[in-house]
């Protein structure tokens, strides 16, 4: 099974648990709830470099709730970096962030072991300070230590995936929040670092990304 169909079917009994709980003390026909779908619309930017969103190859359909989507960076003279950030707004009321896999980040596996681990950080938990699906501001933070290699990407790679879950009827921008700012902000920011923690000249640029959940 591939990681993407995998995310799929981790996140597909939640959203049915979902559905079947509201659906509990249901009337008639007329009454009765129907099944949401959520769809991905996005304008892939042109220029070079850039940090962008695209739909993942693996979600293949409209007809769920589940809306799959890679963060992207594009750089065709090739860039050489140790850590990078994200900061994205949503609309929690309309849909949920359900999985982060950066388990194949350029700079190796979150989560993974050996002599020199990445540090990784969201706040995607419920316990976080600032809770992700509470805020509608999903923070990452993906960096090599002291010990650890820098990544070097031409042309174009995948940063991480992330997975939304369509929670109510309506729209949710994807908003990437960037900071034209040459350092690291309080609030997160999307960034891409060299080994200092300078900011690169990489723009982050979500390309009005947009999930519209439907009945």
């Amino acid at each position: 099974m591939r990681r993407n169909d995998t995310a799929r079917w981790l996140l597909a009994p939640v959203a049915a648990m979902l559905l079947a709980l509201a659906a509990c003390g249901g009337g008639d026909d007329e009454n009765a709830i129907l099944p949401t779908m959520a769809s991905f619309t996005v304008t892939t930017p042109l220029i070079d470099p850039v940090v962008y969103l695209q739909k993942n190859a693996g979600d293949t359909t409209d007809t769920d709730n589940v809306v799959v989507v890679d963060v992207m960076l594009r750089h065709g003279a090739g860039v050489t970096f140790s850590a990078f950030t994200l900061e994205m707004s949503f609309t929690p009321g309309v849909v949920q962030v359900g999985q982060i896999d950066a388990s194949t980040t350029p700079l190796g596996e979150c989560g993974g072991s050996g002599p020199c681990p990445l540090i990784c950080h969201d706040n995607l938990s419920p316990s976080d300070v600032d809770p992700a699906n509470s805020t509608g501001t999903l923070l990452i933070g993906v960096g090599a230590q002291g010990c650890g290699t820098a990544a070097t990407v031409t042309g174009t790679e995948r940063l991480l995936t992330i997975s939304f879950i369509g929670a109510s009827v309506g729209e949710s921008l994807l908003d990437l929040v960037d900071d034209p700012a040459p350092v690291i902000t309080a609030l997160g920011d999307c960034e891409i670092l060299d080994a200092a923690g300078d900011r690169l000249p990489i723009p982050c640029v979500d390309g009005g990304a947009k999930i519209t959940v439907a009945r």
